[in-house]
């Protein structure tokens, strides 16, 4: 019996929403190293996600036909938001 070894099994499958908030984290140490070697206070900023819809009740439809919504988000924070919507199934997709 053959061993063959490949390489994606090596290499761990990042998709791209871990990378970017690994970037992230990596950009905000920086900002923190700058700001230590430089003696100068760090500001933090939060993002505040303001909804404007507090529930939806949807009508009925039929199968197979796209039905589509909207929901107003607003940013009143000062820092920068970031939404991720994970639909549970294929049916449900998303602009």
């Amino acid at each position: 019996m053959a061993r063959t070894d490949t390489l994606s099994a090596l290499y761990p499958r990042i998709d791209r929403g871990t990378a970017s908030r690994a970037r992230d984290v990596l950009d905000f140490c920086d900002r923190i190293r700058a700001g230590v070697k430089a003696h100068q206070a760090i500001g933090l900023a939060f993002p505040k996600a303001v909804f404007g819809l507090t529930q939806f009740k949807g009508e009925p439809i039929d199968e197979g036909k796209p039905y589509r919504f909207g929901v107003p988000i607003s940013n009143t924070g000062d820092g920068e938001l970031r939404l991720a919507l994970v639909p549970d199934c294929s049916c449900f997709t998303y602009d």
